[in-house]
């Protein structure tokens, strides 16, 4: 199935774990598909992988539950920026609620402005939904307020706590925290989801809270055992709302950094980096170049102008991908220049480089400079793993990238 105009795509990996991986978009019948991959092997992963399945999630819903339930489609306002209305991780281990293999966690916005949440049990065969006999209308069962207009949609999970969350922006204007802990159910015996208003927890509110449509990131720092969420204020400052020893703060990222103002439209990302112990978020400014603000040591910093490590600046309604490699001991991250093409931009050690990721062996140019960017390393015991970027190419399909044995290579397509 084709995406949708101004589809998003969610991407993720299963930390440490090759085999499980995966892409989710909005189809043009307004479908969610979920293409995901069961790899037996590194060789598999190293030579872009094998087992690609892929998943009307609606239509297997619909397989699993009582007929005349109404199907929740995703919102129409979709926008293809990598912060909503959908998001998906993995849940790697399998102690928690029975799970026995890795799950693939899909969340998105429906057209009520309803969080729903899915979770695929995944092991090579057709995937099955977990508890199918429950709606998965999180806010229903959380009694959170539903998501604002143009909100968007971030996810992780706890890999030692177990926990899968997920973050948005309410009719209220706050930043709500929806959350599984493990081995935790409703008297009926199903998993008890949670919610938390991290606006109202942190006293970032008003002027503080996100403003309307603002971009959405989060990531979990599993070797700092703390939570991030990311936004722009409505004083067009960058904020973070993170957990730490028990508690919810917040702190203005553009003050500590230093950091330019952030573009009108800018997108988001962040990710934690274990090898460095440092957290990254990536924006962009005001005067279209691309900025990194990062985290070491209690401490948050700004690197400038990192679009010049290329000589072009990102297309003023680019997307943004962002990652490190573990087993590279690199930092990754991906944008749409102002000519149309998809660039590279990557630290190893001290030195940046890039690498016009537009031409052999790929011959598929993004379809526009606002086409979706999506990407994450497959990490591997040891030094061995690969890297995948996905975004919507010339064809109006949903095209994948893999790096592996230092090169870049032709992957899937689908749509």
């Amino acid at each position: 199935m084709q995406p949708a105009d101004s589809t998003p795509i969610a991407a993720a990996s299963t930390p440490g774990v090759p085999r499980n991986y995966g892409f989710a978009y909005i189809g043009s019948d307004q479908r969610i598909y979920a293409v995901l991959q069961n790899t037996e092997s590194v060789t598999d992963v190293n030579s872009g992988g094998v087992d690609w399945q892929t998943v009307d999630v609606l239509a297997l819903w619909q397989s699993q539950t009582q007929t005349g339930v109404p199907l929740p489609f995703p919102r129409s306002d979709i926008s293809p920026r990598s912060d909503g209305p959908i998001c998906m991780n993995w849940n790697p281990n399998t102690d928690s609620f029975d799970n026995d293999p890795p799950d693939a966690y899909l969340g998105y916005i429906d057209a009520n402005s309803h969080v729903q949440g899915v979770s695929m049990s995944f092991d090579g065969s057709p995937p099955v939904l977990n508890w199918p006999e429950t709606n998965a209308d999180l806010t229903e069962h959380t009694g959170a307020p539903p998501a604002a207009r143009g909100s968007g949609i971030a996810s992780y999970y706890w890999q030692s706590q177990q926990s899968q969350h997920i973050v948005y922006a309410g009719t209220d204007g706050n930043v709500w925290e929806l959350y599984l802990l493990p081995n935790t159910y409703t008297s009926a015996g199903l998993p008890l989801w949670q919610s938390n208003n991290l606006s109202g927890r942190t006293g970032y509110l008003g002027a503080l809270a996100p403003k309307a449509n603002s971009p959405l990131a989060a990531t979990m720092f599993e070797r700092e055992q703390t939570e991030h969420v990311i936004y722009v204020a409505s004083d067009n400052t960058i904020r973070e709302l993170y957990f730490y020893d028990g508690s919810w703060g917040g702190n203005n990222l553009s003050a500590a950094a230093g950091a330019s103002p952030p573009a009108a439209n800018t997108p988001l990302v962040t990710y934690a980096c274990t090898y460095e112990d440092t957290l990254h978020v990536f924006y962009i400014d005001e005067d279209g170049h691309l900025q990194e603000l990062w985290w070491k040591q209690g401490s948050w910093q700004m690197t400038h102008n990192l679009d010049e490590v290329w000589g072009k600046k990102p297309a003023p309604d680019s997307d943004l991908a962002g990652y490190s490699s573990e087993y590279e001991q690199t930092h990754h991250i991906i944008y749409t220049d102002v000519n149309g093409d998809l660039i590279e931009v990557y630290r190893k050690g001290d030195s940046w480089g890039y690498t016009l990721l537009i031409g052999v062996p790929n011959p598929e140019t993004p379809l526009s400079t606002s086409s979706p960017i999506a990407g994450y390393a497959v990490e591997v015991s040891g030094d061995t793993g690969s890297e995948q970027v996905f975004y919507v190419d010339s064809s109006r399909r949903v095209h994948q990238l893999y790096r592996a044995n230092n090169s870049w290579n032709f992957g899937l397509t689908s749509g």
